[in-house]
């Protein structure tokens, strides 16, 4: 059963996938892809390592919430990264 946690995680998601075709909409702006590929593998691997983490939280419950919660402000970082239009440097 889904708790409030994974539903705020998923609509915020869609939230942010939503303003970034909205942003990178039209006059010629270039995919995120293609500005800033860095930036998005590293949200790709948070968003996969976040789904490796759901799964084994059964198992692990101390390591997967950890886990889960690192994954999950590392992808929305770097996703909020890609609406300005400096970089922003995050140092970890």
């Amino acid at each position: 059963m889904p708790n409030l946690e994974h539903e705020v995680f998923d609509f915020l998601l869609k939230a942010l996938f939503n303003l970034l075709g909205l942003h990178y909409q039209g006059n010629s702006i270039v995919s995120p892809f293609q500005a800033r590929p860095e930036t998005m593998g590293i949200a790709f691997a948070s968003l996969f390592l976040y789904c490796i983490l759901y799964e084994l939280e059964p198992r692990f419950k101390q390591l997967g919430r950890v886990g889960m919660g690192l994954c999950r402000s590392i992808l929305f970082v770097s996703l909020t990264t890609l609406l300005f239009r400096n970089p922003v440097l995050v140092v970890m």
